[in-house]
């Protein structure tokens, strides 16, 4: 294995300027600094960052638990945060959780054994506060991320619940009268103990507008088909649809062609998730602004105490799939 008193001879320089110039610690001369970056390339040395971690005390591991690799949302958010990691000198380490509250169990545990020094996920249960707790009390920063589960810990969330209720409204304006909300239903933890929470919004935009032929079904997260959810469209009839993600808007505009049905003319819909594909398809949509929520989010990634709560606003765009026949 190649160590950095070999990339040192190779350079010319000894072990603790190699050093030094590798970790951009104290002044080294750009010419010298090129002559052991030279070195590192030639001899294809691999910094030991545990190693160096053990010297410095110091972790600038990142570790991230993603809830679901196949939501392409999820993965946007999860590129432009790893990109701001890394210009701050930061190593991100990802894993995945796929909403299985033993797999989440085993991310924390892989994410302890890195030393990581901040830990950012998106809870799939409320049972796993032994480890929040655990994360906490060893000094690693942890922050919740979509979905605020623990209310003791930092978290940065979307305000969906009044979303859903601007986008029921703007279906009622539009001239719904049987409108339907796909929610969500999670694996391992009740929907009532999520906040935000669309549901919320929706009913209370029924109530306003005295609606009374309405539907919310909560869709079990990972599956891109429902038989429950196609045999409650068939029965119900919606005529305006409010998709809580991406995937739930695929499997609706499915179901829409497998029966004939028309958007807008015969359902009329509003998706979260304002990603390239519903826009190329003009499906009005809950636009959730990424950029403001990744700097909402930056400055609390290692920010203690007290527990911080920031709800970014989300913004309507019309489009065809809401507009008049």
């Amino acid at each position: 294995m190649v160590t950095i008193k070999d990339v040192a001879k190779y350079a010319g320089v000894s072990s603790a300027t190699a050093s030094r110039a590798l970790r951009d610690i104290g002044y080294v001369r750009p010419e010298t600094k090129q002559r052991v970056l030279d070195a590192v390339n030639a001899l294809g040395y691999i910094a030991d960052q545990a190693a160096q971690q053990l010297k410095s005390g110091v972790s600038n591991i990142v570790g991230i638990i993603v809830p679901d690799i196949k939501n392409y949302f999820y993965n946007i958010v999860v590129s432009l945060l790893t990109q701001r990691l890394k210009s701050d000198g930061k190593t991100v380490m990802l894993t995945y959780s796929n909403e299985n509250s033993e797999l989440e169990r085993e991310c924390f545990y892989t994410l302890f054994a890195a030393k990581v020094c901040a830990i950012i996920f998106t809870p799939v249960t409320d049972r796993n506060y032994d480890l929040v707790r655990k994360t906490t009390d060893n000094g690693i920063h942890i922050t919740q991320l979509y979905r605020r589960v623990y209310t003791d810990i930092n978290a940065v969330v979307f305000d969906d619940e009044d979303s859903a209720y601007i986008g029921a409204k703007h279906l009622f304006e539009a001239g719904c009268r049987r409108p339907l909300l796909i929610g969500v239903s999670y694996y391992n933890l009740r929907s009532d103990r999520v906040f935000p929470n669309r549901t919320t919004g929706f009913l209370r935009a029924v109530r306003e507008n005295q609606i009374t032929e309405y539907r919310y079904f909560e869709h079990t997260l990972l599956e891109t088909s429902d038989p429950a959810f196609e045999q409650l469209f068939l029965d119900f009839q919606p005529d305006g649809v409010i998709s809580g993600n991406n995937t739930f808007t695929l499997e609706l505009l499915e179901l829409m062609r497998k029966y004939g049905l028309r958007c807008p003319e015969d359902v009329k819909i509003i998706t979260f998730d304002d990603i390239d594909w519903i826009s190329h398809l003009q499906l009005t949509a809950i636009h959730q602004p990424i950029d403001a929520f990744v700097d909402a989010l930056y400055p609390i990634i290692f920010y203690q105490e007290p527990p911080r709560l920031e709800c970014i606003k989300s913004v309507l765009v019309r489009r065809k799939s809401t507009s008049a026949v």
